[in-house]
């Protein structure tokens, strides 16, 4: 599971969202699908990005090769898009796995979604795009860019073997998809690396006309080295002035929400409440149904080849989860939420 499946999610439209709100106040069996659905082309990717759950060239060993082959076809996915279309959904996330530019048919996938009527989200590494004028032609709605740096220097320290010319043809094509349109966000994992470089970060997306959607790293084991020291933290609360300052569009209200937590690698979930399961699912690149992309095995559901997508989200196991998890007992794992940016959201509106 890459570490950059942390994308900001988009602010809650009315109507269908307003259907949910009252849905998840009450703790409703839904009868609307999720805003949106992350889906998993494949486990497959060409980075070693240093905070990535699955490639990160600190892990002793890579997943298994049986894992990495995982990817979803389209004779699954057309019916699925379908199927949340008419439940309402709104929009589908390609996300890792691995790098949804790595399936072979990823272009044919992203058209499909959105001839189904969904708003389509991205993201990527965006080192696999071959054929640029094909790929901006697309119109995909959101590109969430795997950034995490701000100059050559980071570039290259959070993706071990790129180098800075890379850097800059990634730049060249941030640029393009600006120009094309679609709107731009740069993921930006914060580790000890590059914490040093919020601020450049901001001020290079505003140039290029981006938001950041930054996200503290959610650490394993192996990838503890990584996390904040408390002065690096420290540093980071005293910043907030000066990036608030620059007036790029960031997350900045959520991730220094995030940094309030006990310690660098815990958010303060237990303070903002999970109500992800009447907004969110997630499928896996083997077509296992999960509640949300928190790796727990007792958060997967159902598989789309034994169960349609509709007779999971309804069941009572799905319902059940919801209702354990707004109450406050958590898993493993929630300690470092990837959707903490949606629950922040949501509890805000249930508040007004």
């Amino acid at each position: 599971m890459s570490e950059a499946r942390g994308q900001q999610d988009a602010p809650l439209p009315r109507g269908r969202s307003q259907g949910r709100l009252e849905e998840t106040r009450l703790n409703l069996l839904p009868t609307l699908g999720p805003q949106s659905v992350s889906i998993v082309l494949t486990n497959a990717c060409n980075l070693r990005c240093l905070t990535c759950w699955s490639y990160s060239p600190l892990r002793k060993e890579l997943p298994m090769a049986e894992w990495r082959r995982k990817r979803l076809g389209r004779e699954l996915l057309g019916p699925l898009f379908a199927e949340l279309a008419g439940l309402g959904t709104e929009r589908v996330i390609f996300t890792g796995g691995g790098d949804p530019l790595a399936h072979p048919e990823c272009l044919e996938v992203f058209a499909d979604a959105k001839s189904a009527g969904l708003k389509v989200t991205l993201i990527s590494n965006l080192t696999l795009v071959r054929d640029r004028v094909r790929f901006l032609a697309l119109g995909l709605n959101t590109i969430l860019a795997n950034f995490s740096c701000a100059d050559p220097e980071t570039y290259v320290a959070f993706h071990p073997g790129r180098s800075a010319a890379d850097f800059h043809v990634l730049i060249a094509l941030l640029r393009q998809v600006v120009a094309a349109g679609t709107q731009l966000k740069l993921v930006f994992v914060v580790c000890a690396v590059n914490c040093h470089v919020l601020a450049k970060a901001l001020t290079l997306a505003k140039a290029l006309g981006a938001s950041v959607q930054f996200k503290l790293m959610s650490a394993t084991d192996e990838t503890q080295s990584l996390v904040l020291s408390e002065p690096q933290r420290s540093a980071l609360v005293a910043q907030r002035p000066e990036l608030e300052a620059i007036g790029a569009s960031a997350n900045l209200d959520a991730f220094y929400t995030e940094l309030s937590g006990s310690a660098p690698d815990r958010f303060p979930i237990d303070e903002v409440g999970c109500f992800a399961g009447h907004w969110y699912a997630r499928v896996d690149g083997d077509a296992n149904v999960r509640f949300c992309c928190n790796p727990s095995s007792e958060l997967t559901l159902g598989n789309l080849n034994a169960a349609s997508f509709t007779e999971l989200w309804r069941s009572q196991a799905w319902h059940a989860l919801r209702t354990r998890l707004r109450s406050g007992d958590f898993l493993p794992g929630c300690e470092r939420c990837g959707k903490f940016d949606l629950n922040l959201k949501v509890k805000k509106q249930l508040e007004k």
